[in-house]
């Protein structure tokens, strides 16, 4: 659940020995409380937004990606790297297939805005929870945006999302808040 506001309250009772600030935009800062909820407040898009992330049962399993790869598979490149983000950790299908469409396309300038966090927040947004998506930069208008597009569809990602002013391309669905970049969701994975 997310709510938008000019200014932000932060609700009492979290730990004060667990707040977390981020370097990388020191607006943000991360309450965690005795229930589990995890409330993150900060500025997006011009104005200050509210995550609440509720504690769910039982455990789900990321993985901590590399700072950034730069491998070569079969001859081809297998390279992304990251944006000034927090959101380093993955879920390992996602991971898989993420790297399985890397290796398809063989870029060499993929840039992530990353997934989640290590607690598995995913601020802004309330949809990449524990890893369950992947955020990509814009390529191009063109064919090498339509090939990774169809690289991540390959591998699974069958909820891709574009902003409303950016081209239309086959597997994408238009929706706010994507202009500057791909949003790749709802995975079925395919691999072996």
């Amino acid at each position: 659940m997310s709510r938008k506001h000019k200014s932000h309250t932060v609700k009492s009772g979290y730990d004060a020995n667990n707040i977390v600030t981020y370097a990388h935009a020191s607006s943000r800062k991360k309450y965690t409380y005795p229930d589990g909820t995890i409330r993150t407040y900060g500025k997006y898009d011009g104005e200050f937004r509210r995550v609440v992330y509720n504690k769910g049962a039982g455990k789900k399993h990321i993985v901590k990606l590399p700072n950034g790869l730069n491998k070569k598979v079969n001859n081809k490149s297998v390279k992304f790297a990251f944006t000034s983000t927090a959101r380093t950790y993955c879920g390992p299908e996602h991971f898989a297939c993420f790297i399985g469409a890397l290796t398809e396309v063989g870029y060499t300038d993929i840039v992530s805005g990353g997934m989640c966090e290590e607690d598995g927040t995913c601020f802004p947004s309330i949809s990449h929870n524990n890893g369950q998506s992947v955020d990509t930069s814009y390529l191009d208008d063109d064919t090498r945006e339509q090939n990774f597009i169809n690289a991540m569809n390959k591998f699974g990602f069958d909820g891709q999302l574009r902003g409303h002013a950016k081209k239309k391309f086959d597997h994408m669905t238009a929706k706010s808040h994507h202009n500057s970049h791909l949003y790749s969701g709802v995975l079925k994975p395919k691999y072996k």
